[in-house]
């Protein structure tokens, strides 16, 4: 007899591929989610540091801390971002002004009647307070995600 005949149950190897899959997965959905936390949390430290009044305010349904958001995980990808919601009576929308600054502006009417001379309203400084806290915490946010990963891999296979 010169020959060999190998079975291999190709059900189980993959049942195994699947698992594996899915395990994979969820870790990465697991350590995007923690990586976007922590930039998350350093954001909302350095907006408190500015000194900018984030409590309730009687205009709006919501504070100023509630527009640093994460958004949701699309294709291995999550977003971290100050642009609030768009609900009508949030107030998140003024963030972005508190980040970049505005120009000046002024006042060309009153009660509907063109001022002689233009009123000067002033303007927002720029605070940058996302860009600095995403350049501070990047390299952390890059070690949550790889140790959350292995961690879920090595409880979860």
């Amino acid at each position: 007899m010169n020959s060999l005949t190998l079975t291999h149950n190709t059900d189980e190897t993959l049942d195994f591929l699947n698992r594996y899959t899915d395990v994979v997965h969820n870790a990465k959905q697991f350590a995007l989610r923690k990586a976007a936390n922590v930039i998350k949390d350093e954001t909302i430290s350095t907006f408190k540091k500015t000194g900018i009044h984030y409590g309730r305010n009687p205009l709006y349904s919501d504070t100023l801390i509630e527009g640093i958001r994460t958004s949701k995980i699309n294709a291995d990808t999550i977003k971290v971002h100050i642009m609030g919601v768009r609900s009508k009576k949030s107030g998140t929308f003024r963030l972005r002004f508190f980040e970049n600054g505005t120009k000046d502006r002024f006042q060309k009417t009153y009660n509907g009647k063109p001022l002689k001379k233009k009123r000067n309203l002033g303007h927002i400084n720029a605070y940058n307070f996302f860009e600095s806290a995403k350049s501070s915490s990047i390299n952390k946010a890059e070690e949550t995600f790889t140790e959350m990963f292995d961690k879920y891999i090595s409880n979860n296979s």
